[in-house]
């Protein structure tokens, strides 16, 4: 994708961008530290119309510590809790602790519990769709599929 083609949410460029994915891009709000994610293109609006249908309906069962925070629309996109130590991908395993690892094994395992009973799968998870806040709680996200 050429850099013109990118579509940034308005008041956004590439300075901000934190992320991308098969589907959106990913931009940091500084102001409200949140993130807004966005479809890559129109032919992905539906999915990201989707996700937040999820976390929608995350926000109606009363939400969950460890899936981000649903902050409402933006533009084509989401608003999102900001991961600020990013993803599990991102981890270097040489310096985690067994009892590091034991406290996300059980923070991304409530976290599907709740998915699950709110009727949601996860479709993707994987070590970069679980996130790290400030304090390095495990937190799921992108549910575009």
């Amino acid at each position: 994708m050429e850099t013109d083609d990118i579509h940034y949410p308005p008041g956004f460029s590439l300075k901000d961008v934190v992320g991308w994915g098969n589907t959106g891009l990913v931009v940091l709000d500084a102001s409200s530290n949140t993130i807004i994610k966005t479809p890559l293109d129109e032919d992905y609006k539906p999915l990201i119309a989707r996700e937040e249908q999820i976390y929608e309906r995350f926000t109606k069962k009363g939400g969950h510590h460890g899936i981000l925070r649903y902050h409402g629309t933006f533009d084509s996109g989401i608003r999102l809790e900001y991961a600020s130590n990013h993803h599990l991908r991102t981890v270097n395993n040489k310096g985690v602790s067994q009892n590091q690892r034991l406290r996300w094994a059980v923070q991304i395992a409530e976290a599907i519990v709740f998915t699950h009973a709110a009727g949601v799968i996860h479709g993707d998870l994987s070590c970069a769709n679980i996130f790290l806040d400030e304090d390095f709680n495990a937190k799921l996200g992108d549910f575009a599929g």
